[in-house]
């Protein structure tokens, strides 16, 4: 028997040996690269410390599946929903048949998932809200498939309703739109 490395063994032949160092050979094949991808992954982690969680998350969501991933595709998040008369909002799974709420048994509105909801004495903010759920706009951080990483806009001042219901009315844009812009002036110029 040659002296290929490995011992022989009594009883097996110089072809078992071979098949032997030739498994022997992919395994530690195998280990190289997953150990280069191990320090590939390692270097993009540290790289990425300074940037956003969300960022991190959604390249090894890439790296894993071989391409963009959307962000609410995995989990089934849970929505806001609110009470405008009532001033108090609540987080629940979305579902055809409509949440009421406890307090005055009246249907909730969905207000997205990245609704950050005013202080129930603040009546000022809560009417800002209920013009902007009522227009039939939501509050998302993301696109609803959660490709989009830009929040859209959404006044947060009656000052800023006001600007734009009046804007709407002289130059006949619709309300909706306006209120989804930050700046309500930016097509009509």
């Amino acid at each position: 028997m040659r002296n290929s490395g490995a011992k022989a063994v009594v009883g097996h032949s110089d072809d078992d040996a071979t098949r032997v160092l030739t498994v022997t050979r992919a395994y530690l094949d195998a280990v190289d690269e997953l150990m280069q991808k191990h320090d590939t992954a390692l270097s993009l982690f540290n790289a990425m410390k300074g940037r956003q969680r969300e960022t991190c998350w959604s390249l090894t969501k890439r790296r894993r599946y071989g391409r963009s991933v959307c962000t609410y595709a995995f989990v089934h998040y849970k929505l806001h929903y609110v009470c405008v008369s009532c001033r108090i909002s609540f987080k629940r799974h979305p579902s055809n048949a409509g949440h009421t709420c406890p307090r005055c048994a009246g249907t909730l509105l969905c207000a997205g998932h990245d609704f950050a909801a005013p202080r129930r004495s603040n009546r000022k903010a809560w009417s800002v809200v209920s013009v902007v759920l009522a227009a039939g706009l939501r509050y998302e951080g993301f696109e609803p498939c959660g490709c989009g990483r830009e929040p859209k806009f959404r006044p947060r001042t009656r000052a800023q309703v006001r600007a734009r219901r009046v804007i709407a009315a002289r130059t006949g844009t619709p309300l909706t739109e306006l209120l989804g812009r930050a700046d309500p002036l930016e097509q009509i110029r």
